[in-house]
């Protein structure tokens, strides 16, 4: 009887060494985990803060490029416009009106 009760204590040792052992290492690799994906969210986010930088200069050049294409036909517009009244008023001279 001695014998199985010194086993028994041996084999509750073994388990509780080998369980607090998993739980150690499951813990580690918990802790491992949760810093890779801290660091892979902080990535992404430092992708997503360029990405957003790039589109809104990306956008503020459009928004130039349009408002210089603007300009550049408002001005071709003024210049027709000038052109057109010009051409009339040689008409109306030509044909004698005022």
């Amino acid at each position: 009887m001695v014998y199985d009760i010194a086993t028994n204590k041996e084999m509750k040792t073994y388990i509780g060494e080998a369980i607090t052992a998993s739980e150690q290492r499951t813990k580690a690799e918990m802790i491992a985990f949760e810093q890779r994906t801290k660091a892979e969210m902080g990535n992404l986010k430092a992708e997503i803060t360029a990405s957003e930088q790039r589109t809104k200069a990306e956008m503020g050049n459009l928004k130039a490029e349009i408002t210089a294409s603007e300009q550049r036909t408002k001005a071709e517009m003024g210049n027709l416009k000038h052109a057109m009244e010009l051409a009339i008023e040689r008409m109306r001279v030509r044909d004698g009106e005022k």
